[in-house]
């Protein structure tokens, strides 16, 4: 399924519906084992999966569906091929296997609530879009819009979905807070510096925090297969002369983020990973002193 803004091509519009109950046969709550010996009682139970499938598809099209969404069910099958023939009999489009996650965003942009039961099915529970259908998938018009991503296997698709995700992120971040900062290390080292001239507080923490700064371009230099301890002491020198001064792991050196590696990261993200580390070491700090008072 795409959403699209295009409205160049012809289209047509149909009722959604959008539903978190299976078309499929009913299942007991807990395992059970049913014994048939009568060839009669088969085609029994068989006529009789058949009537409450049946029963449920045309609940469906008397409700003015054309386009069902269907939320996917750990349990059993969302949508049997029986349930797929009759749908499709209906005239019925149809939509299987849809996440969870993605029927929350479904509904959120189309503004309509998922139906729990197919006895809730009405006109009123139904949005109105216009969709362009082909073999391949089904675009609905004016509702958003989709990426769609294309790949080799599942391995490339997880690792292009991951990249598009942090490329996002990245957007967002700076839509938010639209300011940048030299990366290759150069702000963690700057506030590493200023802790240690810090004259306030207690010295040994001061220093122990101060390392932890220097984790960013320690690491960096490593994977540039530098000297770590030369290149985090000699950037801690250089930092005074341009603050822009960076682990480069391109040039294997210390180079300026801005003017040559062109290495920026969003001010946003450099603010939250500082934050979620001081509220972690406060965290613990918490558990330490709560554990004594227990006797443990």
């Amino acid at each position: 399924m795409l959403f699209t803004s295009d409205i160049k091509t012809e289209k047509k519009k149909v009722k959604v519906g959008v539903i978190q109950f299976c078309i499929s046969a009913p299942k007991t709550n807990m395992d059970s084992k049913i014994l048939v010996n009568n060839p009669e009682l088969m085609d029994k139970i068989i006529q009789d999966e058949r009537r409450y499938i049946l029963d449920m598809c045309k609940k469906i099209k008397l409700s003015g569906c054309q386009l069902l969404i269907i939320q996917k069910s750990i349990l059993r099958d969302s949508l049997s091929e029986l349930g797929k023939h009759f749908l499709k009999q209906l005239n019925v489009l149809v939509i299987d296997k849809i996440d969870r996650k993605e029927i929350e965003y479904i509904c959120d942009a189309l503004k309509i609530e998922p139906i729990a039961d197919v006895n809730l099915m009405n006109n009123n529970n139904l949005k109105e879009v216009e969709i362009r259908n082909n073999e391949d998938m089904i675009e609905i018009v004016g509702f958003g819009s989709s990426i769609i991503l294309r790949g080799c296997d599942d391995m490339i698709l997880d690792e292009v979905e991951r990249s598009l995700n942090d490329a996002l992120c990245a957007i967002k971040c700076l839509h938010d807070e639209p300011y940048v900062v030299p990366g290759g290390g150069a702000l963690e080292i700057a506030i590493s510096n200023k802790i240690l001239e810090l004259d306030q507080g207690n010295i040994v923490i001061n220093r122990e925090i101060s390392k932890g700064f220097e984790a960013i371009p320690y690491f960096l230099a490593r994977n540039a297969g530098l000297n770590e301890i030369e290149a985090v002491s000699e950037l801690r020198k250089a930092i005074y002369d341009n603050p822009n001064y960076g682990i480069s792991v391109r040039g294997n050196n210390i180079n300026d983020m801005l003017e040559d590696d062109y290495v920026v990261q969003p001010l946003a993200t450099t603010k939250s990973i500082i934050n979620l580390a001081v509220e972690t070491v406060i965290y613990l700090l918490k558990i330490d002193d709560i554990l004594p008072s227990k006797g443990y």
